[in-house]
């Protein structure tokens, strides 16, 4: 096992967070129960109690998380590293690092929306994350977080990094528009996804224009802006008909050819529209 290179751990979660809503439900029902038969009952008292069975619950589901912790340290040649779901970790992330023995080549921590303001810092500033080719963080939530580590990330692994995913990360224009500086010196970029997002056409401009320079880039998957919806949520296909032929202009202005698409924000009937300039 120490000489596993490449560990995936889809939709992981540790069976003493698995009960953890069920027991958080009947918790509650008892809780009720003896609001309802001991009104006498002093609250102080109720408090230390809930925080006694909470300190006990965090000791049952310590020891699990423990025990993956040391099955990490013996994974000394681990280079890609892919986690599903990994909602167990949020509050120690920074206790997984600590367990890379090696920089990796991969790391995929997708649709994870429990990941703290902390968790995510850690996991930017990770030293063993530095020589990164795939980044892929579909889902996880950066809507409320500062760009700023992020963004030091990708000014670190520019020499390296070949294919981040930003899909469905929640990231607003003012967050993308960040980032654009660090991107832009990521020469080995060849695929760079960042749809599923809520950005107007003005940051699909800018993104057009501080990655013209990536040669090696093959592919660019982006969000239909915002204009192109309805209130209802529908896409206006006039609308988009404009942008594209907008966003063609501005291809062509830069005078190299690339391979672009939009994509709807719909992950169950997703729609493509061609940004194309050759």
């Amino acid at each position: 096992m120490s000489n596993l290179q490449r560990l995936s751990l889809p939709h992981i979660q540790l069976l003493a967070e698995e009960d953890e809503d069920e027991e958080q439900e009947e918790e509650g029902e008892e809780e009720e129960q003896q609001e309802e038969e001991q009104e006498w009952e002093d609250e102080g008292e109720l408090e230390w109690e809930e925080a006694e069975e909470q300190e006990v619950e965090r000791q049952e589901e310590q020891r699990p998380f423990s025990q993956f912790l040391s099955q990490m340290l013996r994974l000394r040649h681990l280079r890609e590293l892919d986690m599903r779901s990994p909602s167990f970790l949020r509050g120690r992330l920074d206790q997984m690092l600590r367990c890379l023995q090696t920089p990796l080549d991969k790391l995929s921590i997708t649709l994870c929306q429990r990941l703290t303001h902390s968790d995510l810092t850690h996991l930017f500033q990770c030293p063993n994350l530095r020589q990164l080719k795939i980044l892929d963080l579909f889902g996880l939530s950066l809507a409320d977080f500062s760009p700023e580590p992020l963004r030091a990330l990708l000014e670190a692994v520019a020499p390296t990094l070949q294919d981040p995913g930003l899909d469905n990360c929640g990231m607003a224009g003012s967050q993308v528009e960040a980032i654009l500086p660090a991107l832009s010196r990521c020469h080995q970029l060849s695929l760079f996804s960042i749809s599923i997002n809520n950005f107007p056409v003005a940051t699909v401009e800018k993104l057009l224009r501080h990655t013209t320079g990536l040669r090696s880039l093959q592919l660019e998957l982006y969000p239909v802006p915002l204009e192109c919806y309805r209130t209802r949520g529908t896409v206006d296909q006039e609308r988009v008909a404009l942008i594209q032929a907008e966003l063609t202009g501005i291809l062509r202005e830069l005078g190299r050819p690339r391979r672009i698409l939009l994509a709807t924000k719909h992950c169950r009937h997703r729609e493509f529209y061609h940004v194309a300039f050759s």
